[in-house]
């Protein structure tokens, strides 16, 4: 056989894969991949990042049309309660604030081996016009609380914080610990309205 004969065929058979490979990536545009919507130009996945960027802000929430406050939370740095410091106890406080003046706290506590959290004290307050007013005022100007978006999650969460407005309500969740610092300014000003409270057990 001849170089030219050889240089040929090998000519020939690169032609014959280009083609080949043209064949198979029309056969997979016409046939195999999904049909794309007509004006749709396709693109890539969203991180997480751009998705929460689509997600509009919730509107701001005046003080003035906060109705209630509520904190439910597992943070140890809220407890006074010598039980709770033990790793092995988990204690919740559920805290209330109206406006109109009425406040009620339940504790529930959760001991080693128990598998359900029981309440272990209930109790009741009157919150001043004056008090509610800052707390609600601290809490809508936080950071972490005009940051939160309806429609976000977390996967673990020892914290929510519950405001009920004239338009609604908005719940805030966290996993709080001493490093969460923006949200741990709310646990404070509700801690310290809590400590200020002269609570009587309820009937």
């Amino acid at each position: 056989m001849g170089t030219s004969n050889v240089v040929t065929i090998a000519i020939s058979a690169a032609v014959g894969a280009v083609v080949a490979l043209a064949i198979a990536i029309g056969a997979y545009f016409l046939l195999l991949r999904p049909p794309v919507a007509a004006g749709i130009i396709p693109g890539p996945s969203p991180t997480p990042a751009e998705r929460l960027d689509q997600i509009p802000p919730d509107p701001e929430v005046p003080a003035e049309d906060v109705s209630a406050i509520e904190l439910s939370t597992s943070y140890k740095g809220y407890f006074d309660d010598e039980r709770c410091a033990d790793t092995k106890t988990r204690c919740r406080m559920l805290i209330k604030f109206r406006r109109d003046g009425s406040a009620e706290r339940t504790m529930f506590v959760k001991a080693a081996g128990e598998t359900t959290e029981k309440a272990d004290a209930t109790s009741s307050a009157t919150v001043s016009a004056e008090a509610f007013d800052k707390l609600a005022r601290t809490v809508v100007a936080n950071d972490a609380f005009r940051a939160w978006r309806n429609g976000m999650a977390i996967t673990v969460s020892n914290t929510s914080l519950r405001v009920e407005h004239k338009k609604g309500s908005k719940v805030v969740l966290s996993n709080v610990d001493e490093k969460a610092t923006t949200f741990l300014e709310l646990i404070d000003a509700v801690r310290k309205l809590d400590r200020s409270l002269d609570w009587k057990a309820a009937r």
